[in-house]
């Protein structure tokens, strides 16, 4: 319904980023849901703004304690959500998943996703194939969607982290308008050539590899009764009532849940029989414990790790996270037609810790607060020491 609506085509008037370009951004739920599924949409938003943080902030104090017991050092807030973590006279500071480790440059090129393409290139990565363009001008964005043999994923070019900005499924050139409405506010966009197969993230601290996640977009399940926004409705629900267990994010049904849904003759309107599981979005960044599985170090081969690690060295980061899709984790990405698709400068730990079977979670903040107390024991050590008779 939604996807055909003359709605669809407010994107092409004015100019990008225009009060026309916003209304159509703004519509596409209004138009899809109604004015009463609207109105549930915007409530489950405003308490998400309460619980949603709430548990990020549990989930990573967690994290953190658990990281310090592990490694003998204390643990203290700060506020504003920072942390303290220290151990003989040495202090470490992390806000989240943020912590003292890669400087503000290497993180602000790892944001940069056209120079980073080009840097894997270069490396012999294999990427998506893929097009730069300008809101104001989406000819070549045009053409490439027309020439794929298969939906396009768009994205910002640049400056941008997870997830914002990225609509999967694209499939057609109103598809494309409205994806450009809703992503032009970010500047330069990226079209890609969506590639098969299953996501995972490869974690590596200074060229170790330390967890393998598979990574599966959020799904609901039907009851025979409600409708998919309805569902989606009681699954913030259920993730505001048990969080930060049940996660830690919103579920938004964005344009990439719409365009998810279309393809498989749907909408959020749709009443799906009891027990049909149905995929709700393409991308994973707002997925659940359910979503994501811990993977076996003996199911990736060495060539796809030593490719994953390369495209880590090409962005100079130390620690990051390589999200890739393969079909196939027993061979290289070139053989089994896989590709990197992102390179993280800042990757979420949450991921590694809300896993399917958490007993089977690695808990990856260990070794990472290990590795940040040794360096600062190490220039601690070569700080030169200052009497208070000096100068």
């Amino acid at each position: 319904m939604g996807i055909g609506s003359p709605l669809s085509r407010v994107s092409s008037l004015g100019r990008p980023g225009s009060a026309t370009s916003t209304l159509a951004r703004r519509a596409d739920i209004a138009w899809e849901l109604g004015a009463r599924g609207t109105r549930r949409y915007l409530d489950d938003k405003r308490k998400a703004r309460i619980w949603a943080p709430a548990a990020r902030r549990d989930l990573y104090a967690d994290i953190w304690t658990e990281a310090a017991k592990g490694n003998d050092a204390g643990y203290a807030t700060m506020g504003n959500d920072f942390t303290v973590l220290e151990r003989g006279g040495c202090r470490i500071v992390a806000w989240f998943h943020h912590v003292q480790l890669d400087d503000a440059v290497t993180l602000k090129l790892a944001l940069d996703k056209e120079l980073v393409h080009r840097l894997l290139i270069e490396a012999d990565v294999a990427v998506p194939e893929y097009v730069v363009f300008s809101p104001a001008d989406p000819a070549a964005a045009s053409r490439f969607l027309e020439d794929a043999d298969r939906p396009c994923v768009l994205k910002p070019a640049s400056g941008t982290a997870g997830g914002s900005g990225v609509t999967c499924a694209i499939d057609s050139s109103a598809d494309l308008r409205r994806a450009v409405a809703h992503a032009a506010r970010f500047g330069d966009l990226m079209i890609e050539r969506s590639v098969s197969g299953r996501e995972y993230r490869l974690l590596f601290l200074d060229g170790e590899l330390l967890d393998v996640i598979g990574r599966r977009p959020p799904h609901v399940v039907g009851d025979g009764r409600s409708s998919v926004a309805e569902l989606v409705s009681q699954a913030n629900a259920q993730r505001a009532a048990d969080a930060p267990r049940s996660g830690i994010a919103y579920l938004d049904t964005d344009l990439d849940c719409l365009l998810t849904l279309d393809m498989a003759g749907l909408s959020l309107r749709s009443v799906l029989p009891a027990g049909v599981t149905v995929q709700l979005k393409s991308a994973a960044n707002r997925n659940g414990p359910g979503d994501n599985e811990t993977i076996d170090r003996d199911q990736v081969s060495d060539a796809l790790i030593a490719e994953a690690r390369r495209a880590v060295v090409a962005t100079g980061l130390r620690f990051a996270g390589v999200d890739l899709i393969t079909p196939d984790l027993s061979r290289p990405l070139s053989e089994a037609g896989g590709a990197v698709i992102e390179v993280n400068g800042t990757p979420g730990l949450h991921y590694h810790y809300l896993v399917a079977d958490p007993d089977r979670a690695t808990p990856v903040a260990v070794p990472l607060l290990r590795t940040l107390l040794e360096e600062a024991d190490l220039r601690e050590r070569r700080m030169p020491r200052i009497s208070r008779t000096d100068g």
